[in-house]
């Protein structure tokens, strides 16, 4: 995990229970006249690192909690009430459709509108990020059903938010995607003979090992000159074991969990990121800021919010080709050093640093 700005420090933990600490961020609550109650969905348990920054964030304008859930509210009417200043809501599609064959689900609709309707008991303001155009791997005839069910919910909210100021709207605003922190826990013994045995050259694919990435066309079309290290966690052997067949001398596949500490070393001396697919539904790729905010250069499938972000941050950060072979081709063709440019780093730091985002959780928070 990285964090943005002048302040690069490790964020602190509880050394008993764990959990991740709710301080105000250095520097941020001498501009904030308020102390808000907000919501926060996910919140408790989760594991997701956005959710993570985005609640540390947040609590430079006050107490942040998980929302009640549905089921307690059901049981507990007199728990209906607007207890919350703000509610905030992420990801609230994956209900819409089923889980066994990703059909849109009309019970999954009414699922996730009576979760809109009780944040809006319990809140006087209720926010959407939007995070996705329609919810991942939906049935392809279902594509659009699954994008109506979500606009006709964005109506519901006060205010929606999205990370690429290629997708605005009358009801949209833009919310630069947090950076991660750079997690400063020492490598194992194990962890650093592992990455002294990377090529020092390579580039990488990093993150879960699915299908929908694509992966094994870009092993068919990975220049021989270049390394590839691919690693990341999977519940797809089959899959593994087929991206290992096709993979060539200069290829290295290492499949299962690893920290973040060894992923953002493992990054930070590679060449670059790729990434070799665009996911339809997403709005932007988590990954992408996962390279940027390590520093390093990310080689990706161009995409309307990719084209945005690169115009802002410059093509030195990010370089983009139409289609796989042209990807592949820019890689062969890299001549630029393999360090991470401080300049560069600098204005991927002004562009989403958490000063920036807290601006416009200033506007749209404010009571």
């Amino acid at each position: 995990m990285m964090v943005t700005g002048a302040a690069r420090s490790l964020r602190t933990r509880d050394p008993e229970s764990g959990r991740s600490s709710r301080a105000t961020p250095c520097g941020a609550a001498e501009n904030v006249r308020w102390r808000l109650r907000i919501g926060y969905m996910p919140y408790g348990g989760t594991t997701n690192k956005y959710a993570e920054r985005m609640i540390e964030i947040l609590g430079a304008f006050g107490n942040v909690s998980d929302l009640p859930r549905p089921k307690s509210l059901l049981r507990r009417p007199a728990q209906l009430r607007r207890e919350f200043d703000a509610a905030i809501l992420n990801w609230v599609e994956f209900d819409l459709v089923r889980q066994r064959d990703r059909a849109f689900s009309l019970f999954g609709f009414a699922k996730v509108l009576a979760r809109v309707l009780l944040a809006r008991c319990v809140a006087r303001r209720v926010i959407f990020v939007r995070h996705n155009h329609y919810p991942h791997g939906t049935r392809e005839r279902d594509v659009e059903r699954a994008r109506r069910a979500l606009d006709l919910l964005e109506r519901l909210f006060d205010v929606v938010l999205v990370h690429s100021g290629h997708d605005l709207g009358a009801r949209r605003h833009y919310v630069p995607h947090p950076l991660y922190r750079i997690d400063g826990t020492p490598l194992t013994a194990d962890e650093e003979r592992l990455l002294a045995g990377l090529p020092g050259d390579c580039y990488a694919v990093f993150g879960r090992i699915e299908r929908y990435k694509r992966i094994e066309r870009l092993l068919a079309a990975f220049p021989a000159s270049r390394n590839l290290l691919v690693f990341g966690a999977t519940e797809d052997p089959g899959y593994v074991e087929e991206l290992r067949a096709l993979a060539g001398s200069n290829v290295r596949i290492l499949a299962g969990y690893v920290s973040d500490a060894f992923a953002q070393a493992a990054l930070r001396r590679s060449r670059g990121l790729v990434l070799a697919h665009v996911e339809r539904e997403m709005i932007v790729s988590g990954s992408l800021f996962y390279g940027l905010s390590i520093g390093s250069p990310v080689f990706a499938l161009d995409s309307p919010a990719l084209s945005w972000i690169r115009e802002r941050i410059g093509g030195e950060a990010i370089h983009v080709a139409d289609d796989i072979p042209g990807l592949c081709a820019a890689i062969a063709a890299d001549r630029a050093p393999a360090v991470s440019v401080p300049e560069r780093q600098s204005v991927i730091d002004a562009e989403f640093g958490d000063g920036r985002i807290e601006a416009v959780f200033r506007r749209v928070l404010q009571p």
